[in-house]
């Protein structure tokens, strides 16, 4: 049976959708924003066991994006942090009653004075 190139992308467009809907299915949750899901690549293999590895390949890498693209808002959030570090010069002490951008603290690896 051949196919046709059209019948190859509309058929992996859609396992594509079924593997975004599965991984959406989350059956244990890592604290740090890991998860186990419901075969969320079954479909992707499956295109790869009829269609060869070179284009189970490609589909895959289609699939991270749109697996990125759902994620968005949680990869945002640990590049969006703001975190304070101490900055200790010469040996001195921090004035704990100063306010931070007194005492020379670095905000995003920028001082702030």
């Amino acid at each position: 049976m051949t196919t046709t190139k059209t019948k190859r992308l509309v058929e992996s467009a859609i396992m594509v959708a079924l593997a975004a809907v599965l991984s959406l299915i989350k059956i244990w949750k890592m604290p740090l924003e890991g998860s186990v899901t419901l075969l969320s690549m079954l479909p992707i293999c499956l295109l790869s066991i009829r269609y060869g590895v070179k284009w189970g390949l490609f589909v895959s890498a289609f699939y991270s994006v749109v697996q990125i693209a759902l994620d968005l808002s949680s990869l945002m959030t640990w590049g969006m942090t703001v975190r304070i570090y101490p900055q200790y010069r010469r040996g001195q002490q921090i004035d704990r009653d100063l306010p931070p951008w007194r005492n020379g603290y670095i905000l995003q690896k920028q001082v702030v004075k």
